[in-house]
């Protein structure tokens, strides 16, 4: 009987206080909630992002490919293979299903039938003829002893010295891959005999196959493994034509199918082992025919059924792919090999869901650790506003313990109830997320599916066990209390909080030092072998330095509220210094409300900082990658002008790195001018500032020269000269002219930095004084070689090379080591002719230029050789000879060479040494310093560079094959790569090294693209964009998830502040009501009293938000280096930077400011609509 009275106690009690007790329940279904929450919000986002894993790698990236090779075919180790693969494949059927099984053969070699051999009187015989005049031979032999035998061997037919390769395929299915086009499948054995040519294997051919082969339904053709016997060949007739239903079906893998031949099943297996046959039917009297020992691949592919993988079947999934590997090797004896692109998808998304999984559960359980704090805050307020009831029970023999029980018990029924709606409510909270921006672009605006992988009973009963003991350990400072302390302390609150009387606040110091002493050793995540796992210390580190942080401001905030409260009494207004000295009266009550709200602002600080700084990082991380708001890649596609609207710039990427030491660098070649208003910079990436890191390529903005500077408005050259006629005695040999005319040819420098190669559009040669102009509308690069430029060259020009070549390639000859003599050499341009010096040019690999040479040399030269008896002309006479010329001109003598030679005679421009930034690894590695030089090569060019800077970080230089960075002036690099001379005149010219990136700045690169496309006139090779690269980084789904959270966390966090808030003012104004009404009877009028109330409140609230805040950003400080691990748990490249959305930070200030000013004005509400009788009727209570 005592305990149904006891109960009743109990029951009434939770009634009385039903309102009182929202809060609490309102606290532990959070809290419980939470709990739940954290098991089912993860999975339900890896769910999510595995599904986006799993689409985004398409069937290739998720099949699984079983494959052997046998080096000698047999149909008994075939079956082996298929049975050890099909009975492990059936393990995994509730995912995988069998796609298709092939087999492939090595190459094979087409030995035509016709051409083996000429006879001495013309007859072309075939390897046919060749059989049977060898079985005639060996026929008619006579052995002249018993012992003496027919020893020649058979003549099997030999493949050409070019012979046409290809490869045999079959499979099960192979009739529903390809079409017919002619002929037909061969029947059942796919074999007859063909009179006087053995036995034929009947087979189709692929339709490019047929054409190569200029082959139609009926031809024949021996064929044999490129790798096999003399005797391992066979006739093949064509039975049909096919070509494949799909060439891009992945079935093909990387073959060509129109370009195999293809035989049933029964056929191929058969002919690959031998097919026994009559030696007397075979020309060649052998006993098998075939392909006995080919080489033949066996492949069987499995593809993943992406629907039916659920989240909570990875771990199988995984182990299954693991043991099929395993047994289908053990019980082929090691032939099958197993490669699954799924494990390694697995891995990488194991990988993503600990790293950007950590920071989901720390703010999880920041939003855990802000509503166990309000639980704990409403159970002490409700626990001191029932101080008298409770000293009522103790004057009446109530013991401690029945005190105690009467609060666990209503502990219990809060907290009973709490857990039955704690997993609906969570799993309400993990669904409506998917409506949260960004997570509802990936939802379509729907709810999130709810994916529970693991049990959710540990994780309900740690909530119920926490929110159970948080509200009842609230008893503990009041348990052992004597009647007339609870009575005092209902009236006068203590001055001390439970934190400072047992220094809990210092300990909680303590440890937040060791704890973050261990993260900054071991770090956030656990690296062991191939595993990466999360410490679990890095999860409660962020809500154990905001509570240590929280808990020592409460031990400096009564001397704070003492200060402010000082100054507000000191300013003579009674509506102020009320306020002022409850303040410093009462610091306790106070800090626990201000507790409450440093730590709702620091969380929604912190989790907006964290948002900021993450989608900050991702900007730059997408800009880094991408270089530009767009970056199209293409042969010379940084000379393109896409017109208005688009500012671009033209990079060069290469690599190179300092001579002999065999370390290669990444190198960017930039134009320093137009770079800098592209590219996205950060301050961070160069010790100097992006006014002076590129300036510094180009010292005082002057352009490097790469060339002799021609007029503006150049046109052209125009060289009026004539080669070195030969000597008499050779021209008895009548020479053509053509043999020895030459072109003239040149290497300028266009206005867009492009290097062109211009050939005279006539030739000089020694039958008389010529003129040939070079045109600079035209150039070789826009009609030859592999890599063109799409539009003519623009001036001005700069003259770099210039040499002279034979226009006829006989034998080869490329300079005959003929003089040339140049009388006249001017510079075309719109207004008239400028004479053309090229004293600039100095002579490389040969070729000599001597000015002021008399023309007379050129007459004499051709007397140097003479018939026997013939009178050399007298110096007069030669004057009268057609081809002379009075006065002088420049001679141009050229070495012989042929096209095997690489080096040139030509007179080249010689560039200044270059200027380059390095970053610390080349810096490090060759010893440079500012101001000082060093050789580089890149590529098979040596080049003398200066450092002029240094550059740690530079946009889309993420290659780690190379070590180190280096970064040109487009200009002079390009001119010294590509400046040499080539053989140009009739052939394709030498590809240029050039700009084949354009950078791009514009709000839509879309447009961009589209503009490149059709300047190109084909799709470029790669396009990047910093939004696509943005979405490749935030896309993820666990980035999107960690977004999402940190909303419902901050909304969470301010919605349990709002009742923290509502609760303390609602005790106060019930503990204060005596102190109301004595200032109501003191003439105080209502609003007044009731403003005096709130703005005590708003000192505190506006305390706590402005240190919270601060304590957000800080807490988010020390959550950087977290970060710095990218999804992939690498560390990021550019480094991760704290950054602060000032705006944001004080839109959300002001906003959660107005909801709990609005809260207290609300709460207060009651003292101001009070009439003076129901205040003192209040106080007489």
């Amino acid at each position: 009987m005592r305990f149904v009275t006891y109960g009743g106690l109990v029951a009434r009690r939770v009634w009385a206080k039903r309102g009182t007790l929202i809060g609490s329940f309102l606290g532990s279904a959070i809290v419980i909630s939470l709990f739940v929450v954290v098991p089912l919000y993860e999975d339900s986002i890896k769910a999510v992002d595995l599904q986006f894993a799993l689409a985004g790698a398409g069937e290739d990236g998720t099949s699984m490919v079983l494959s052997a090779t046998m080096n000698d075919f047999s149909l008994a180790i075939a079956a082996e293979n298929r049975t050890a693969v099909v009975e492990n494949g059936n393990k995994l059927a509730p995912w995988y299903s069998q796609s298709f099984e092939w087999l492939r053969t090595r190459e094979f070699v087409v030995i035509p039938i016709e051409g083996a051999l000429m006879t001495d009187e013309g007859e072309r015989l075939t390897w046919f003829d060749v059989a049977q005049r060898w079985r005639e031979r060996k026929a008619a032999f006579v052995p002249e002893t018993s012992d003496e035998q027919f020893d020649e061997p058979p003549p099997y037919p030999g493949p050409p010295r070019e012979a046409l390769q290809y490869r045999a395929w079959t499979g099960v299915d192979i009739k529903s891959r390809v079409q017919l086009v002619s002929g037909a499948w061969p029947q059942e054995g796919a074999e007859r005999v063909v009179d006087g040519e053995g036995v034929a294997l009947q087979a189709v051919i692929g339709v490019d196959l047929a054409r190569v082969l200029d082959a139609s339904i009926g031809d024949r053709f021996l064929t044999r493994p490129l790798v096999t016997g003399p005797a391992g060949f066979a006739l093949v007739e064509v039975a049909g034509i096919v070509e494949a239903v799909d060439p891009n079906d992945p079935y093909w893998g990387i073959s060509r199918p129109d370009e195999l031949m293809f035989y049933q099943l029964n056929a191929f297996e058969s002919w690959m082992v031998g097919v026994p046959v009559d030696p007397a039917a075979d020309p060649w009297e052998r006993d098998v025919t075939g392909f006995p020992g080919v080489i033949v691949n066996q492949r069987f592919r499995y593809d993943l059924n992406q629907d039916d993988v659920a989240f909570k079947d990875i771990p199988e999934l995984r182990n299954g792919i693991a043991q099929m590997r395993a047994s289908a090797a053990r019980e082929s004896g090691g032939r099958v090999s197993t490669d699954s692109p799924l494990i390694r998808l697995l891995d990488q998304f194991d990988t993503r869901s600990v790293v950007v999984g950590a920071p989901i559960q720390a703010i999880l359980a920041l939003v855990v650790g802000g509503a166990i704090y309000f639980l704990v805050y409403t159970a002490s307020l409700t626990l001191e506003r029932e101080g008298t009831e409770l000293a009522l029970l103790r004057s009446r023999g109530a013991g401690t313990w029945q005190t105690v029980g009467i609060h666990i018990a209503q502990s219990a029924i809060v907290t009973g109830g709490a857990a039955v709606i704690a997993p609906f409510l969570a799993r309400a909270l993990v669904a409506i997320t998917g409506r949260v921006p960004p997570m509802s672009d990936l939802t379509g605006g729907g709810t999130l599916v709810v994916a529970e992988a693991q049990s959710l009973r540990p994780f309900l009963v740690g909530g119920v066990i926490l929110a159970f003991g948080a509200m009842g350990l609230a008893i503990v400072p009041f348990a052992r209390r004597s009647v007339l302390e609870l009575r005092v302390l209902a009236s006068r609150p203590t001055t001390k909080s439970i934190w400072q009387r047992y220094n809990l606040d210092l300990f909680a110091v303590a440890l937040s030092l060791v704890v973050l002493l261990q993260l900054r050793q071991r770090g956030f995540i656990i690296f062991e072998g191939d595993k990466v796992e999360l410490d679990p210390i890095a999860v409660v580190f962020p809500v154990l330095l905001l509570f240590t942080g929280a808990l020592l401001l409460l031990r400096l905030l009564p001397l704070v509220l003492r200060v402010v409260g000082w100054s507000m009494t000191r300013s003579g207004h009674l509506s102020l210094a009320l306020p002022g000295w409850h303040l410093s009266r009462n610091p306790v009550a106070y800090g626990r409300l201000a507790l409450l709200v440093w730590l709702t602002s620091g969380l929604g600080a912190f989790a907006l900082t964290y948002a900021n700084t993450l989608n900050t990082s991702f900007t730059d991380r997408s800009v880094f990658e991408s270089g530009a708001d767009a970056r199209i890649v293409a042969d010379h596609a940084g000379y393109l002008d896409l017109g208005e609207g688009f500012t671009t710039t033209p990079v060069m990427r290469t690599a190179g790195g300092p001579s002999q030491r065999g370390r290669l660098a990444q190198i960017l070649a930039i134009d320093p001018e137009t770079f800098p208003t592209v590219t996205g910079w950060r301050d961070d990436y160069s010790p100097l500032s992006l006014d002076e890191v590129f300036t510094a390529l180009r010292p005082d903005k002057e352009v490097a020269r790469v060339g002799i500077g021609l007029p503006e408005d150049a046109t052209g050259l125009r060289f009026e000269g004539i080669v070195q006629p030969p000597t008499i005695l050779a021209s008895l040999d009548s020479p053509d002219p053509r043999e020895s005319a030459v072109s003239v040819v040149v290497k300028v420098m266009d206005a867009r930095g492009r290097i062109w190669t211009i050939v005279s559009s006539e030739e000089l040669t020694f039958e008389e004084w010529g003129s040939v102009d070079v045109d600079f509308s035209t150039g070789l690069q826009l009609t030859s070689g592999t890599k063109r430029y799409v539009d003519p060259p623009v001036g001005p020009f700069e003259l770099h090379t210039l040499w002279f070549e034979l226009g006829s390639n006989r034998n080869g000859i490329r300079s005959n080591g003929d003089n040339v003599y140049i009388d006249d050499m001017v510079v075309t341009t719109a207004s008239g002719e400028v004479p053309l010096d090229l004293s600039e040019l100095e002579s490389v690999n040969g070729l000599s230029h001597r000015s002021n040479v008399a023309n007379l040399g050129l007459i004499q030269d051709k007397y140097e050789a003479v018939p026997p008896g013939f009178e050399i002309p007298a110096v007069d006479d030669m004057r009268q000879d057609p081809l002379y010329r009075d006065g002088t001109s420049d001679l141009f003598r050229s070495p012989r060479r042929t096209t095997q030679s690489t080096l040139i005679p030509e007179l080249r421009y010689r560039v200044a040494p270059l200027n380059v930034l390095v970053d610390a690894d080349v810096q490090s590695s060759t010893g440079l310093d500012v101001g000082s030089s060093v050789r580089m090569s890149i590529g098979l060019v040596d080049l003398d560079v200066i450092m002029v800077g240094r550059v740690d970080l530079m946009p889309t230089m993420t290659d780690n094959r190379f070590t180190g960075k280096m970064v040109f002036d487009q200009r002079p690099l390009v001119a010294a790569l590509n400046g040499a001379a080539t053989w140009s005149v009739n052939r394709p010219v030498a590809a240029v090294s050039g700009a084949d990136e354009l950078w791009v700045k514009t709000d839509d690169p879309d447009a961009a693209v589209r503009r490149a496309t059709a300047e190109l006139g084909t799709a470029p090779d790669e396009t990047f964009t910093a939004r696509g690269s943005a979405a490749d980084f935030a896309g993820r789904p666990v980035q999107i998830g960690l977004v999402a959270i940190l909303f419902v966390g901050a909304v969470t966090s301010v919605v349990l502040a709002l009742a923290g808030v509502v609760s303390y003012v609602l005790l106060a104004v019930s503990r204060r009501a005596r102190e109301m009404g004595i200032l109501r009877a003191m003439g105080f009028p209502r609003r007044g009293v009731a403003m005096t109330f709130a703005l005590e409140q708003v000192v505190v609230l506006g305390l706590g938000s402005v240190i919270g805040v601060y304590g957000g950003v800080q807490l988010m400080r020390l959550m950087v280096p977290f970060l710095q691990l990218g999804e992939t748990a690498a560390v990021v490249e550019p480094t991760v930077r704290l950054a602060v959305a000032v705006p944001v930070l004080v839109g959300y200030v002001a906003v959660v400011a107005v909801l709990l000013v609005g809260a207290v004005l609300w709460a207060t509400r009651r003292v101001s609509a009070s009439q003076m009788s129901e205040v003192l009727r209040e106080v007489e209570r």
